[in-house]
């Protein structure tokens, strides 16, 4: 039998712990060659989502909190003490990025658009 996957967290709010990813530098240059993610239906997106991230950082390591990594997601009990977190931990964050899946149709206009806005 495989070990569990996630070691439980607290769900008490007093002694709230989470779990953070680090990722470190791609090897040989290619931001996705080494990203693998298995952790359930989540995993070609959060991929994605992670070579796009390492590019914009190579060559250095980064550490996230990815919620589809970071929580189990089968514990609905340290989901919800999670989710109540999340506040604190999008406005304790160095820098937030939302992924929004890759490009598709016509998404990069609402992107540029964004970018002008921004200034």
């Amino acid at each position: 039998m495989a070990p569990p996957l996630y070691t439980p967290l607290p769900t008490d709010a007093k002694d709230a712990e989470i779990r953070l990813l680090t990722v470190f530098p791609a090897d040989g240059g290619d931001p996705a060659s080494v990203v693998c993610c298995s952790i359930r239906s989540q995993s070609e997106s959060l991929a994605v989502a992670l070579a796009g991230v390492r590019a914009h950082n190579a060559p250095n390591d980064f550490t996230i909190w990815a919620d589809a990594i970071c929580i189990n997601q089968s514990d609905l009990a340290e989901k919800s003490s999670q989710v109540a977190l999340m506040s604190s931990i999008y406005s304790s964050a160095a820098r937030v990025v939302g992924w929004l899946g890759e490009a598709a149709g016509e998404s990069n206009y609402a992107i540029e658009l964004i970018a002008r806005i921004r200034g």
